[in-house]
Formats: structure tokens, C-alpha cells, sequence
């Protein structure tokens, strides 16, 4: 069993499998979060502080389960960190979610508050606030001689693993750009015939550089994610990129910088302040948003009303309070609300609305207190 759970392990955030954490699972479903120090010694630290969440969790257990099902998933929850190694890494905090038919680690490059909950759900309110596209971004960086691609949001920027996107201007020498819409995969052929000696050795122009540079990341980055998307280059480069650039992700804003010269977290400053107005905007929209929904009978705060509507399929637009918890259960498909008892689940009523609504295909936005339209912790927006 050690091997199969090992199998499992060490995942990045990636919304193709965002979907196996909403789908039912045996309880009881323990979800633990836990922030990290990415260097050594203070490293040290996060197995006790694992510990300690895990000793939490095995409390709220036995309230609920019997002694031989707590332990099997206390076995569970230890094998996830093998060796002392497992504790230094590129990233900021670690969620981990075991039921007794499901395990899933999860590296996160954004601190969370340590947090167990034992419930009959996964509780996935911190990773949606991580997940949504509000305030992520990417940031492309681009000189002749180096191609390369940052995701960002407002407390990170991490490098991208670039596939199918040529790295500079020899990588495109020899490539046949055409109009036929042949793809970028097709069309990256010439590293492997370089080292072979059969391709041209004379770098490609640049006018076939921006071309084929614009249209992988379009094909293989901005499509699929939709996400804003911010140049980084010198000034000629810039002229020269966007001259050719058809990506309506590209932003008109501008790093006007090389970036060799800048240490990635001046690039992410710098990303930031373009990105941050945008943010702002779209949290006074869907606050507005609400508000004329809510005047006109298609949109309520009050969180049974949006349970009950949630439970029907109706809500096109769910906002969640990022710091606010009501404690209760919301039953998956009738949408009845059930208070938390003492020794029952730790329920997070949000959270559970939250899932029910990416499952009816609505969009779930975690917005920060001083963000949200209202004081009760939500506000739906409804499809009719």
C-alpha cells in the first residue's frame, strides 16, 4: 500500500484533477494544510508542526470513528512524508487531503494558516482562492537569445517548464511557419535536426522568432488558461514582438526592462502593479454585479436562500468571504443545512456551497473581506 500512496504524492496544483476532490469519497475526509520554511534549519520545524495538525485530526477522529479506523488513517497521513527531505522544497505550504480511498499532496507556492478539518467532504476553500483566475497571470519573458514563461498571482511568481515553445531564435531557424494553422507542435521540429547537423545554423529572423513564439504560447499557455498575459523585454523587443503579437491575452502594459538584468522578484513587483488595478476592477464588478442581481430578485446574502438555490442548480456566480467560516453541513443534494454538533464534523457550511457549485458548472470566486458585498459570508448571483 506504501507504494501506491507514494504514487500519489507531490502534485501541483492542476485543475484536471480539481475534480476528484468534489467527487464522493468514504469518510472520514481529512484535509490538512500546512505552511512551510522552505530552508534549513527553520525546515525543521514543519514535520513538528505536521505533527501536531496530525494529532489534531486524530482527536477530532475519535469523536466519530472507531479506534481501528482512526489509526488506519493516522498510518495514512504519516506515510505522506517518507524521509526528512520531503520537507525541503520550492514551496510555501503543502495540502493534503486522505480519506480511507483517497490520497492527494499538494505543493502550494502561497502560505495558508495551519488548518485540519475532519468532515464527510474535503474542505477546498483555500485552494479555490489559490485556484480561481482573479488575480493570476503569466509573464512572458523575451529576448532573442531566451524564452521564458512565468505564472504569477499576488505573492508569487514561478517559473514555467516551456513545451513546445521555441527557446530562441536558432531553436526556430528552419522551422515553415504557414497559414494553414499548423500548430506549434508541428512546426518545433528544428532542435533535434540541429543536433543531428542537418538544420540551418543561421538563427531564424525575427519577424519568424515573434511570429512563432506568439502563436506557441497561444496555442499552448494562453488558450488553455485564459489568463492575462504580460510582456517583459527591452524596448526594442517590445516594438518588435507586438508588431506581430495576435494573443488577445497580451496586455498593451509593458515590463520595459531585459530580463536578464532583473532578479525574477523585481519582474513579479513589477507584474503585480499592472495586475493589481485589473484585480480590483473585477472585485468591484461582481460586488456590483450582486448588487443589481440581488435589487431585482436574482441574487441573495443570505446563506439559506443560497443554499436552497445552490441545491437546484441555480447559481451562476458564487462570492465566499476568504476569512470568514460558518460551521455547519450542507447536505450535498438537498441543500439542508445541518449544524455542527460537538464531536461532529468540523464543516465548513462555505466550503460545502462552494463545491456544490463548481459541481452544477458555476463560477466560485473566494474574495477577501474588504471585497465583499456583504457581511454574511456570501453572495450568489443566479443563472435565472
Amino acid at each position: 500500500m506504501k507504494n501506491d500512496i507514494n504514487n500519489q504524492l507531490k502534485h501541483e496544483i492542476d485543475i484536471r484533477w480539481f475534480t476528484d476532490l468534489l467527487a464522493e469519497h468514504q469518510p472520514p475526509c481529512v484535509s490538512v494544510y500546512v505552511p512551510l520554511h522552505r530552508a534549513a534549519p527553520p525546515a525543521d520545524q514543519n514535520p513538528i508542526l505536521y505533527r501536531d495538525l496530525l494529532d489534531k485530526a486524530e482527536e477530532q477522529m475519535l469523536k466519530r470513528y472507531d479506534i481501528r479506523t482512526v489509526r488506519q488513517m493516522i498510518q495514512k497521513l504519516e506515510s505522506i512524508a517518507p524521509s526528512p527531505e520531503f520537507w525541503v522544497g520550492n514551496r510555501d505550504a503543502i495540502a493534503v487531503f486522505v480519506s480511507p480511498d483517497f490520497v492527494r499532496v499538494i505543493d502550494l507556492l502561497e502560505t495558508v494558516k495551519p488548518h485540519v478539518a475532519v468532515a464527510d467532504t474535503f474542505h477546498i476553500k483555500p485552494l479555490l482562492r489559490i485556484l480561481q483566475k482573479a488575480d493570476r497571470f503569466h509573464v512572458l519573458c523575451l529576448e532573442l537569445k531566451n524564452v521564458q514563461m512565468f505564472e504569477g498571482n499576488p505573492w508569487k511568481l514561478e517559473k514555467l517548464s516551456l513545451r513546445y515553445v521555441p527557446h530562441d531564435v536558432w531553436e526556430v531557424a528552419g522551422m515553415t511557419l504557414s497559414h494553414d494553422g499548423t500548430s506549434a507542435i508541428d512546426l518545433l521540429q528544428a532542435p533535434k535536426q540541429a543536433s543531428e547537423g542537418t538544420a540551418p545554423v543561421e538563427p531564424a529572423s525575427e519577424e519568424i522568432f515573434y511570429h512563432a513564439v506568439d502563436r506557441a504560447i497561444w496555442e499552448h499557455y494562453s488558450r488553455l488558461s485564459g489568463l492575462p498575459l504580460i510582456l517583459c523585454a527591452d524596448e526594442k523587443t517590445n516594438a518588435g514582438f507586438r508588431q506581430h503579437a495576435k494573443n488577445p491575452y497580451l496586455l498593451d502594459q509593458t515590463i520595459m526592462w531585459a530580463p536578464r538584468s532583473q532578479p525574477t522578484e523585481r519582474i513579479h513587483q513589477e507584474a503585480w502593479k499592472i495586475l493589481q488595478p485589473i484585480y480590483q476592477r473585477r472585485l468591484e464588478k461582481l460586488a456590483d454585479d450582486f448588487r443589481t442581481a440581488k435589487a431585482h430578485q436574482k441574487g441573495s446574502d443570505e446563506p439559506l436562500q443560497v443554499a436552497e438555490a445552490a441545491s437546484y442548480g441555480r447559481i451562476g456566480t458564487l462570492l465566499i468571504d476568504a476569512d470568514k467560516r460558518i460551521p455547519a453541513h450542507l447536505a450535498r443534494y438537498s441543500g439542508m443545512i445541518q449544524p455542527t454538533s460537538p464531536g461532529g464534523p468540523t464543516d465548513d457550511m462555505l466550503d460545502d456551497l462552494g463545491e456544490m457549485v463548481l459541481r452544477a458548472h458555476g463560477q466560485v470566486v473566494v474574495m477577501p473581506s474588504n471585497a465583499m458585498p456583504t457581511d454574511t459570508g456570501v453572495a450568489a448571483i443566479y443563472r435565472y
